[in-house]
């Protein structure tokens, strides 16, 4: 099956948002407050991009399995997921630890891609009824447990997360990117990755449906913490931040990462010759490398240079700006060599088997 260009294209415009929103943070972002406000508007967003992507990777991944419901292909198949799922694990954990990036997802990746081995030739019917028993479960733990618990006032240091509980509640429950609720946006990736995406009436539907979700769902919001006073109670329930990840929130990112997705790949089909779109599209095919380079090693330069303080909005805006140019700069130049990423080889050498490895083009 050819390559569907597009997701990368929005993979590539996501990494961008995620260096706002990352960046943002690390450096409390100050004046100009306007500029400050824009980063918000990507914050959640860019990671539910991420998962729904990798959601529909991993079903274009299995397809072979899927339609032909050979066994054999099937255990190479989850074989090779279970393998990545272990090293994006590790990966994310070394981030977390070594580096002190304490909003690594990859880790959260890697236990949402183990989560995957046993549906991943479930019918979508099943998948969606696994996703309305997902947010039934956020649910009931965001109405019975402290959500706050083990973070520090800032929700930057989890005091805990090398304990048994803590390492289990912040997986689960309330870390950066907690099974429940983030592992949704997987699944409606992995659905959506089972459906004719090169199909331009389907891509309305789903753009319609998309924006439909997110516009209905951010007003209804807003409106019911309007009502409520604007409680820290009714921003809790009915907010559409990703901390805490409401009902809400979920279903107003997958609506916009449904959105970004299908205008990503209608955009494909019409600027597809264009230098620029083709050097994000291959920006986009190495995420996994720049992921690791914008906070393993852009943050260590940032702290060995004194500058891990707050800083003004428009130093986000340029970092951010700069790095991803060092981004597509670096992919281009790569590719002219190796056919992927210094990461993405690695990964597949590490989980493919040997019939594939041989296609690795290093």
């Amino acid at each position: 099956m050819k390559r569907l260009e597009g997701l990368d294209f929005a993979r590539s415009l996501a990494i961008l948002g995620m260096m706002l929103v990352n960046y943002s943070l690390v450096f409390n972002a100050g004046e100009p407050n306007w500029l400050a406000q824009a980063f918000t508007l990507f914050e959640g967003r860019a990671a539910a991009v991420f998962l729904t992507l990798a959601g529909i990777g991993i079903s274009l991944m299995t397809r072979k399995g899927r339609t032909t419901g050979d066994k054999s292909i099937q255990h190479k198949e989850r074989v090779t997921i279970a393998k990545r799922s272990i090293f994006l694990w590790i990966i994310g954990l070394i981030l977390f630890t070594v580096f002190q990036w304490s909003a690594d997802i990859l880790h959260y990746y890697g236990a949402y891609m183990f989560l995957m081995l046993p549906i991943l030739y479930w019918k979508p019917k099943n998948i969606k009824k696994l996703m309305i028993v997902v947010l039934l479960v956020t649910g009931y733990l965001q109405m019975t447990f402290n959500y706050t618990a083990g973070w520090q006032s800032d929700f930057m240091v989890y005091t805990d997360f090398w304990t048994l509980s803590g390492f289990f509640r912040n997986l689960f429950f309330n870390g950066f990117h907690p099974i429940f609720p983030w592992f949704t946006f997987m699944l409606l990736g992995f659905v959506i990755g089972q459906l004719d995406l090169t199909s331009h009436s389907l891509r309305k539907q789903l753009l319609a449906y998309g924006f439909t979700t997110a516009i209905i769902t951010e007003l209804v919001s807003m409106g019911l913490i309007t009502l409520t006073g604007g409680t820290e109670l009714s921003v809790y329930l009915f907010g559409t931040k990703p901390m805490p990840p409401s009902l809400f929130y979920i279903f107003a990112a997958s609506g916009w990462a449904i959105c970004w997705i299908t205008l990503c790949l209608s955009l494909i089909d019409r600027f597809q010759k264009s230098r620029w779109v083709q050097v994000m599209v291959k920006t986009g095919q190495m995420a996994l490398t720049h992921y690791i380079f914008h906070s393993a090693f852009v943050l260590s330069l940032m702290f060995f240079l004194g500058l891990i303080t707050q800083q003004s909005s428009v130093f986000v805006l340029l970092l951010s700006l700069i790095v991803y140019g060092v981004m597509m700069c670096f992919s281009v130049l790569w590719r002219f060599k190796f056919q992927r990423g210094p990461f993405e080889t690695l990964m597949r050498l590490i989980s493919d088997t040997r019939e594939d490895k041989t296609h690795v083009n290093l």
